[in-house]
Formats: structure tokens, C-alpha cells, sequence
């Protein structure tokens, strides 16, 4: 019995090995802490594209325009809405995900990757 337990744990070490690897989100730079990103970095950010992983697993692109509109774009499924920035928050709010609830968050940002408590994001155009 010890030996299937054993086995089990093995294939999950290697199924998280290649999850990791197979998001990008896998970086050989060395940690740093993450610094909380201010509203005058926010806005020298926004607009641009990014691609974010939401939730850990979710692939999404997304496109914030000058205007404050988003679209955004994984697999199978595509949202609009709009994107503002308050108090040093990024405040996002979806046509159809996320409830069409506005969601305003803290940003930090670590080796170039920003996150909120549900998405991390990279910017890859102006």
C-alpha cells in the first residue's frame, strides 16, 4: 500500500512540475519581495496589452485601451468592460465575468509580474 501511495505522490510532484511549466508562470529570476505598485505606476502602465493568469490556471488576454475600455479573451470565451484607477487600486469591471461587479485591487509587482489577490499579470505592448 505504501508503495501506490508513494507512486501517487511521485506523479503529482511531476503533474505540478509540468502545470508550472506549461503556464509561464516558471521564472529563473531570483525572488524578491513584492513591492505595492503606486497609482502614478499604475497609470505609466495602463493602457497596453497583457496576459494574465487568473486564479492560478486561467490563460487570459486582455487589451486596456486609453479610453478605459477592456476586452478580454481566453480560451472559448471573451468579456468586455472597463478599467479605472482609484486610490492606488486597479478597479476592473467585466460586462459578464466577475458578476459584472467592479473590482477594485492593490497591485504589487515582483520580476516584472504584477498580481492582485486572484490575477497575476504581465504587460507585453503598449
Amino acid at each position: 500500500m505504501r508503495r501506490g501511495t508513494f507512486a501517487s505522490k511521485g506523479s503529482l510532484t511531476v503533474l505540478l512540475l509540468v502545470a508550472l511549466l506549461a503556464t509561464d508562470v516558471w521564472t529563473t529570476a531570483p525572488l524578491q519581495a513584492a513591492e505595492s505598485v503606486s497609482a502614478l505606476e499604475l497609470r505609466r502602465l495602463f493602457p497596453g496589452r497583457f496576459q494574465a493568469v487568473a486564479h492560478g490556471f486561467l490563460k487570459i488576454r486582455i487589451i486596456a485601451s486609453a479610453d478605459g475600455s477592456l476586452y478580454a479573451r481566453q480560451i472559448g470565451k471573451a468579456d468586455t468592460g472597463v478599467w479605472a484607477i482609484r486610490a492606488d487600486r486597479l478597479c476592473i469591471r467585466f460586462t459578464k465575468w466577475l458578476k459584472g461587479r467592479t473590482r477594485c485591487s492593490r497591485v504589487t509587482e515582483q520580476a516584472g509580474w504584477y498580481s492582485t489577490s486572484d490575477v497575476t499579470f504581465k504587460k507585453v505592448s503598449d
